[in-house]
């Protein structure tokens, strides 16, 4: 399977989430069908699992499409592959944020985030001893 296989069928997973609708909004104020009127307001629920997923496909997407480009430009190196990764993941997070912040995925998002800025602030020092005597 290849690069451009794997990156259309993220794509099309991506766009096929969007397009999926808001059960729990589609009735106005929340009404399920077992009549309980605030039942869709639970934490978590149908649109936070579905933010979640385009987090990972959207994130993988990035992924795939900057090692595919980098390698076409003859510009990979782990370091500059792991930076824009990075900013992908920060754009992910800025698109997909869920409504409830206490989310367990979001938590290990932000982790796995805190982890990223570590490596970048360790590439931020080596290159900095480079450049000072």
């Amino acid at each position: 399977m290849g690069v451009f296989s794997t990156v259309s069928e993220l794509w099309e997973r991506c766009l096929a989430l969007l397009g999926a609708p808001n059960r729990h909004r589609e009735d106005g104020f929340g009404r399920s069908e077992s009549g309980d009127q605030f039942d869709s307001q639970r934490r978590g629920g149908d649109d936070d699992a579905r933010k979640r997923a385009l987090l990972v496909y959207g994130q993988c997407l990035w992924m795939a499409v900057t090692l595919a480009l980098l390698v076409a430009l003859n510009l990979w190196s782990p370091r500059l592959y792991f930076v824009v990764s990075v900013i992908g993941l920060l754009v992910n997070r800025l698109l997909f944020a869920p409504a409830s912040k206490a989310e367990r995925w979001w938590r290990v998002a932000s982790a796995i985030t805190w982890v990223c800025f570590a490596g970048l602030c360790y590439l931020v020092f080596l290159r900095m001893q480079t450049v000072m005597p």
